[in-house]
């Protein structure tokens, strides 16, 4: 049986979300499910949204992406995919 069997992935993209992305890293941290990996896609924002995701860099289960350009929502989505372990992955748009 896989280590990550139980594992879950929830996936956010961000794009100048300043306002909305705490929010929404916070509500995917209180999902009851306990084996959880939350993998945040920022695609080269030009707010603040970079600096309100810092506040989260230390959480072991949390991987923050930055996007050097913007690639748009369907790569940043892809980005996501492909950091997870695709057991079971949820995708947040923002």
């Amino acid at each position: 049986m896989s280590d990550h069997m139980d594992l879950i992935t929830i996936g956010i993209t961000c794009y100048n979300a300043q306002d909305t992305i705490e929010r929404a890293v916070l509500s995917a941290l209180k999902q009851d499910w306990a084996n959880k990996e939350i993998i945040i896609v920022d695609d080269h924002s030009t707010d603040h949204s970079r600096e309100v995701l810092k506040k989260f860099k230390n959480f072991n289960n949390i991987k923050i992406i930055f996007n050097k350009k913007n690639i748009g929502l369907p790569s940043s989505i892809n980005k996501a995919i492909k950091s997870s372990f695709l057991s079971n992955l949820s995708i947040i748009s923002i």
